[in-house]
């Protein structure tokens, strides 16, 4: 099995309930996979609900989102104490390997909005 791309997950923690700001973006952009505590803070965690598949895709059309923010939402994106773009990846058993590449453009939408990327590494599935 060679390594694969799996997706790419938004997770957004904070000290401020973060509802408003999942639920924001509406049902048929943004699947919504955990909204609640995580320890004393709130913990996001969306996914793109789109056909787009590849990572620059995927982070593109999250900047496009998170761009066009309401203020409400935006606000509880400024306060938050960690925004992370999470690449899932597959790890396989068989080459070729896996090369992503983010283009510095993405890169930068993403700097602009202060968030980070991260990529997981996840076993293979059975």
């Amino acid at each position: 099995m060679k390594p694969q791309f799996l997706n790419v997950d938004l997770e957004v923690l904070s000290k401020s309930d973060l509802s408003v700001f999942a639920k924001s973006f509406g049902s048929r952009k943004v699947s919504v996979l955990y909204c609640d505590h995580q320890g004393e803070q709130f913990l996001a965690a969306l996914e793109l609900a789109t056909t787009r598949r590849t990572p620059e895709q995927l982070l593109a059309r999250f900047c496009d989102l998170l761009e066009a923010m309401p203020p409400k939402a935006a606000k509880l994106w400024r306060e938050a104490n960690r925004r992370t773009f999470d690449i899932g990846i597959e790890s396989g058993r068989s080459q070729p390997a896996l090369a992503l590449m983010i283009p510095p453009a993405t890169l930068a939408r993403i700097t602009a909005l202060g968030a980070t990327v991260a990529v997981t590494v996840y076993p293979i599935r059975k």
